[in-house]
């Protein structure tokens, strides 16, 4: 390299007083964040903690609207009215302009006290109760049922007599010629029904086919035939028995394994006789797996006598003989 190339080599080259020098900042050492890791899925609801508990209300809705400061003097002066009165917690105004009597969770019939606040009010205006509903879904049921059918059954299962007819929304078609029914109930009653689980649907007074009625494990069941009249039969929640009154005869169908132990088979015993006290006339039948010679076994054995000791109470007739087979197959069995 030439002495003039050298020199404009140290001409294009910057001189060190042109750069700075840049410290980089330390970063500050902390904790390093945890990555949240997924958690599995909480198979309990979760219940939202600031939610508005619902209560019973009696809506107040007068003829004119001037008359509603009036009213409410008319409910806290009338005599008859006082200890109706006391069930009310709070007075407050509907966004349409209607006077709401929110009424404490204690009041016993809600009812009947809109009923007889109604009356007081008389010419002034009206009054009628609103409870908090539920919505429920009913599934599987055949596709002859109707919604007379589903209230009949919701008001023997669930004991609500005044259940009526506009309780079931919608019925409609599901798959494989089933039913699907939307039914809205106070909120007691749809947890009532919750709770069930099951709700035998389809074996009232008319019938359109043979009818199965059977416990939960499918264990024992009773066939009814086509026109019989079913009036009350068993919820389907029960093991290893079912019951049905047919034509006012209450009947039990039982069947108890041989593999349940003495102390589930006496519990079994106790289940049946507590459901079947009171229910007469009674017809008792089913597959016990028990040895006893007042029946016609060769000895007694721990089964049989439970069983006698559980019948007793019921007072009932002893039928069936010992010594013919209550099960007809490839091995006949006592």
């Amino acid at each position: 390299m030439t002495s003039g190339q050298k020199d404009a080599a140290k001409a294009s080259k910057p001189a060190d007083d042109d750069w700075q020098q840049v410290q980089r900042k330390k970063k500050k050492k902390g904790k390093k964040k945890a990555t949240p890791k997924a958690k599995a899925p909480d198979p309990k609801p979760k219940v939202k903690a600031h939610r508005r508990p619902r209560h019973d209300v009696v809506v107040v809705k007068a003829k004119d609207p001037k008359s509603y400061s009036e009213i409410l003097k008319l409910l806290r002066s009338e005599p008859s009215l006082q200890d109706s009165v006391g069930s009310v917690n709070k007075v407050r105004r509907s966004t349409n302009g209607d006077m709401l009597l929110q009424l404490t969770r204690t009041c016993v019939d809600p009812g009947e006290l809109g009923q007889r606040l109604n009356d007081a009010i008389g010419e002034l205006g009206a009054a009628t109760t609103r409870s908090p509903v539920t919505a429920i879904e009913i599934k599987d049921l055949d596709e002859v049922t109707s919604k007379e059918e589903i209230c009949e059954a919701l008001r023997t299962h669930l004991d609500a007599a005044k259940l009526g007819p506009d309780a079931v929304r919608s019925l409609r078609k599901a798959f494989a010629g089933t039913q699907t029914a939307v039914v809205t109930l106070p909120v007691q009653l749809a947890a009532k029904a919750i709770k069930l689980g099951r709700v035998r649907i389809g074996t009232g007074l008319s019938h359109h086919r043979n009818t199965w009625i059977s416990d939960a494990d499918n264990q024992a069941a009773i066939w009814v035939r086509k026109g019989v009249p079913v009036q009350r039969c068993s919820s389907g929640q029960s093991h290893f028995y079912t019951w049905a009154q047919i034509a006012g005869i209450y009947i039990f169908s039982i069947y108890a394994p041989p593999r349940l132990s003495q102390e589930e088979f006496i519990g079994l015993l106790n289940n049946i006789v507590d459901e079947a006290r009171g229910k007469t006339p009674i017809l008792v039948a089913g597959d016990f797996n028990a040895w006893a010679t007042e029946w016609g076994s060769r000895e007694t054995k721990p089964r049989g006598r439970a069983l006698l000791n559980a019948l007793a109470t019921l007072d009932v007739l002893l039928l069936n003989t010992g010594s013919k087979p209550t099960f007809v197959g490839e091995q006949e069995s006592l």
